[in-house]
């Protein structure tokens, strides 16, 4: 991870665009990693580049059902469960 120096004890503020900028992609990705672990992001919100435009649309219409569960309609749920039925 990127260094930060300091010759006395204090509180220091760091951007998060800052410290990531100075992070390599190998320093990133275990970055990723941790935030996983540690249940700040799920591994589903992570789109693999790969992933083809229509593939991503789906994953983050998925994410977004998937976080909204209290704001869907009764019927809304059945949809759904209808469509996860098919497969």
């Amino acid at each position: 991870m990127p260094r930060f120096y300091q010759e006395v004890e204090a509180e220091v503020e760091i951007n998060a665009d800052e410290f990531i900028s100075y992070c390599t992609k190998k320093e990133i990705q275990e970055l990723i990693s941790c935030l996983s672990r540690k249940g700040y992001i799920s591994g589903d919100t992570m789109l693999n580049e790969k992933c083809s435009i229509f593939e991503k649309d789906y994953i983050e219409n998925c994410i977004k059902l998937s976080s909204s569960y209290y704001q869907l309609t009764n019927e809304d749920c059945e949809t759904i469960k209808k469509i996860a039925n098919k497969l």
